[in-house]
């Protein structure tokens, strides 16, 4: 039975498990194949679509003392030879039961970002699928911010209308990725971004930063 997050004494929830990159119960830095999508922390996966043999990679790294341990690379580890426009992705879904609880309501998100090698930009978009699967589909436009490699920038989603598309047995969730480069291409060796604590809440604004579940314990259970 999966656990859900209570409302804060606001009264405001941040529906993202494992939002500041905590937990990582499968590995701290495997690699995906063009194609592929593989989970890294927990609850967030990776969609590689580079072109034929490039491969994505993540890994751990030490978060901004006061804010968060950890910190989540996504770079491209071999570059393809035959490429794509844009293929380094991450993403998290919520379960459906969940998702439910967002359906025809505004919802805000937000993510500190910083730049890997030549990336100048990231753009952040909520997304959907009509069952309970990973996300397929974007919601509203994707937004887009200026980022750089020496400092975590905040990029900010307020008030997406969410709809009914993804219908009540449906899933809802967000997407990063690398949208600009200051020379070469997006799907360079090492190009990427770093990301550290998220929040996604009901409301026409972003909301500050809280863990999804009131304890460690009770939030690195429901990412199981």
């Amino acid at each position: 039975m999966p656990l859900f997050n209570p409302p804060s004494s606001s009264g405001i929830k941040n529906y993202l498990l494992n939002s500041n990159f905590d937990f990582w119960q499968r590995s701290t830095s495997p690699t995906a194949a063009n194609g592929a999508t593989l989970y890294t922390a927990d609850r967030w996966y990776i969609k590689n679509s580079l072109g034929t043999n490039g491969i994505l990679g993540f890994s751990r790294s030490t978060g901004t003392a006061g804010v968060s341990k950890y910190a989540l690379n996504v770079l491209v580890s071999t570059a393809p030879t035959a490429a794509q426009v844009n293929g380094c992705e991450l993403y998290q879904v919520l379960e459906n039961l969940a998702s439910q609880e967002l359906y025809n309501k505004n919802a805000s998100f937000s993510i500190k970002v910083k730049a890997q090698a030549n990336v100048t930009q990231v753009g952040i978009q909520f997304f959907y699928a009509t069952s309970e699967v990973k996300l397929t589909t974007a919601i509203g436009s994707e937004v887009l911010t200026t980022v750089n490699s020496s400092t975590f920038t905040d990029c900010i989603i307020n008030g997406q209308a969410l709809g009914t598309s993804m219908t009540v047995d449906g899933v809802v969730g967000v997407r990063i990725r690398p949208t600009a480069v200051s020379s070469g291409n997006l799907y360079d060796i090492n190009n990427g971004f770093s990301v550290q604590q998220s929040m996604l809440n009901v409301g026409n604004v972003v909301a500050a930063w809280q863990r999804a579940e009131p304890s460690m314990g009770v939030e690195f259970l429901a990412c199981q």
